[in-house]
């Protein structure tokens, strides 16, 4: 269990050496020669006889170290965010990222201090927390609605809420994946139901989805509110493709 030198790194490596020997240590991790009691074993008998090492029995023996990790490469991927270097991931997904980030480049320009990362996310629904509830408050204010379609409030609200339960997952899987162990092996078993929130979230971007298309065909906004709506959906729906990217949803 070590993505960052697998067991093929050793195999390669002792094709260069006189005295080579490649053993996998069952159940092992990083750091395998010293971390486990066979690993120091068959350490300290190679170096005291490297041209006729043979002692790997305790290899039968060793008991497993790994037994409560979830296993996510959702880490490591966001680290990187190695767009540059997959030109396939990067051609599926560049028209769609360059609607939303230009568009919020439009809408709120501060978003240029971030314009290719997940803060423009954050931006987004900074948008969304102050703009809809100006819009609210002035319309109970003057008791005129934005609009004269009841579903017109709750989309607000479901896209909002969607936008607002992504932002919160990223940044704290962000925030909880910056950790060596983290990102090599896995997360803490005890934090994985929180998982299941990207598959809640997707659903609920398909409504959205839907209701912007309602909102298009039934004008239930001015033009410039269905367009920022409309937006807001792409959003949610690029936040998603992201997080299938980097491993986080399948």
């Amino acid at each position: 269990f070590d993505p960052t030198t697998p067991p093929r790194f050793a195999d390669i490596a002792a094709e260069t050496l006189t005295n080579s020997y490649s053993f996998v240590v069952p159940m092992g991790g990083h750091g395998v020669g010293i971390d486990t009691s066979c690993g120091r074993r068959l350490t300290r008998s190679f170096l005291h006889r490297p041209d006729q090492f043979r002692d790997s029995l305790c290899l039968e023996s060793e008991e497993p170290q790994f037994s409560d990790i979830y296993l996510n490469r959702g880490p490591r991927t966001m680290d990187t965010r190695n767009w540059d270097n997959d030109r396939s991931l990067k051609s599926r997904f560049f028209p769609l990222q360059t609607v939303v980030t230009l568009s919020v480049l439009i809408a709120w320009p501060l978003s240029v201090l971030a314009a290719w990362d997940h803060f423009v996310l954050i931006v987004w629904l900074l948008s969304v927390l102050t703009v809809w509830l100006i819009i609210f408050a002035v319309s109970r204010w003057r008791q005129v609605p934005s609009s004269t379609n009841r579903l017109a409030g709750p989309a607000r609200v479901l896209a909002a809420a969607a936008l607002l339960m992504i932002v919160v997952f990223i940044l704290w899987a962000a925030a909880a994946g910056t950790t060596d162990f983290v990102r090599n092996f896995g997360y803490h078993p005890s934090i994985r139901q929180w998982f299941i929130i990207p598959y809640l979230i997707a659903p609920i971007a398909i409504l959205v989805l839907y209701l912007a298309h309602r909102a298009w065909r039934e004008r239930w906004w001015s033009l410039l509110a269905r367009v920022h709506y409309s937006l807001v959906a792409l959003s949610v729906v690029w936040s998603l493709a992201y997080l299938r990217i980097w491993g986080f949803i399948g």
